[in-house]
């Protein structure tokens, strides 16, 4: 499909936009323009019959001038179809939800077959005349509240994951959240889980979880017991959830309500969610631990991880942390936002705020900002600092705030929010 003659070479890799589509081709049909981490190849020399699908725009990282070059095409060969396109040169790029769609179509319209593959809901072209349309809809194993045809945010329970969670979490169209990504596939979207509860692991699949016997299985069982919903006219939502923690095939240890209050959308397109865990041991002695840090024996650089926890849409770039109180680490903050550019280039990003009347001190925050993987996490660690021994008839009361915030937000802002949740 691209014949250089010697002169066409690959740029380093950038963030670079993918557009011009042809609304005429059943390929790239109802997309829009998106953004992606990916290298170049420049200065292609198009074989004679191929047309454009696409195009791609970024700026070269060794001298800053502007890339801009023709990315996706197809062409007849005889009765044969050709698709080619110069994206997707390593995983980091091939995880692009765009490039993913437009993959995928082309597999169908090579193969002669209609193309059947829809445009994701953040390649959409927005309609900027559609109002409103709140709805709910409700299964044994899901909430959701519906805006027209697309979910707003999802609760997740009873499901194969074996843990309750938030996913999709969206603004504007744009799904902050990440499902069971192949590099951890025990991280849920917006969840809650433990680590070690006795020296058990409650976080992490068992080594053979792929197998059609034991399923998405942990070590420990964080099991649903009783869960009541209720939803209010004004589309927010209250979800109450009695949980049992116990190894497999063992007795419970540990019990847990929790109570989850979701506000109704606001004007700007943003809302929150409240999250309040209250757990009791059953036991005598009940030890929540985590993964030793460094400085600790046999410590890691990836421990010390438990608790409340998101982890970001894989499309996500240009990442953006604000804290009230800003340093390397993170550590010690009331609130912590992760903010990003989204597939479509908007901002978009979560504030986690927690309520220090019910943690502890012994909260760290545990953040992961990795754009090469990418990787976009955090968390306000409760068990970073050290574990916590619970005795029969003592109680660990947690409380948080999470906003979903569209566009750009400053440190002012967000610190508005906070004192307003404490003071509520």
């Amino acid at each position: 499909m691209a014949d250089g003659g010697g002169k066409t070479y690959h740029g380093k890799q950038t963030i670079g936009k993918v557009y011009e589509f042809n609304q005429k081709h059943p390929i790239t049909k109802g997309l829009r323009d998106f953004y992606i981490f990916d290298e170049l190849w420049e200065r292609t020399n198009i074989c004679s019959g191929a047309r454009a699908l696409a195009s791609f725009t970024g700026k070269d990282e060794n001298d800053g001038h502007l890339i801009n070059e023709t990315s996706v095409f197809v062409n007849q060969l005889g009765k044969g179809r050709c698709f080619y396109t110069t994206l997707g040169h390593n995983e980091r790029a091939l995880l692009n939800t765009g490039l993913q769609t437009i993959i995928l179509r082309a597999t169908q319209w090579t193969a002669n077959r209609e193309v059947t593959i829809e445009t994701p809901t953040c390649l959409k072209e927005k309609i900027t005349s559609e109002v409103n349309n709140f709805r709910w809809e409700q299964s044994d194993t899901t909430l959701s509240l519906m805006n027209n045809s697309d979910i707003l945010w999802q609760y997740n329970f009873t499901n194969r994951f074996g843990n309750a969670y938030f996913h999709p979490v969206t603004i504007k169209n744009s799904t902050l959240t990440c499902v069971s990504p192949p590099d951890h596939p025990w991280h849920l979207g917006l969840w809650f889980s433990w680590k070690f509860i006795n020296g058990v692991n409650y976080w992490e699949y068992l080594n053979d979880y792929k197998s059609e016997k034991n399923g998405y299985k942990s070590a420990g069982i964080t099991e649903l017991q009783k869960i009541d919903i209720v939803k209010s006219p004004d589309f927010s939502a209250d979800i109450r959830m009695e949980l049992q923690y116990h190894p497999a095939g063992g007795d419970a240890v540990m019990t847990e309500k929790r109570d989850i209050h979701i506000s109704p959308p606001f004007s700007d397109g943003s809302y929150f969610i409240d999250h309040e865990n209250i757990f009791n041991p059953l036991i005598d002695e009940v030890v929540l631990d985590r993964t030793p840090i460094e400085g600790e024996p046999e410590g890691q650089s990836w421990g010390g991880y438990a608790g409340l926890s998101i982890r970001f849409n894989q499309d996500f770039t240009s990442p953006e942390i604000i804290a009230p109180a800003e340093s390397e680490n993170y550590k010690k903050n009331n609130w912590i936002y992760m903010g990003f550019s989204t597939l479509t280039g908007e901002k978009a990003g979560v504030c986690i705020l927690q309520n220090l009347k019910f943690t502890t001190p012994t909260t760290s925050w545990y953040v992961i900002n990795n754009p090469e993987i990418p990787f976009f996490y955090y968390s306000p660690a409760i068990l970073f600092d050290g574990k916590i021994i619970l005795k029969k008839g003592e109680a660990l009361h947690l409380k948080y705030r999470v906003w979903i915030l569209p566009g750009k937000t400053g440190k002012e802002d967000l610190q508005a929010k906070y004192d307003k949740y404490m003071n509520d």
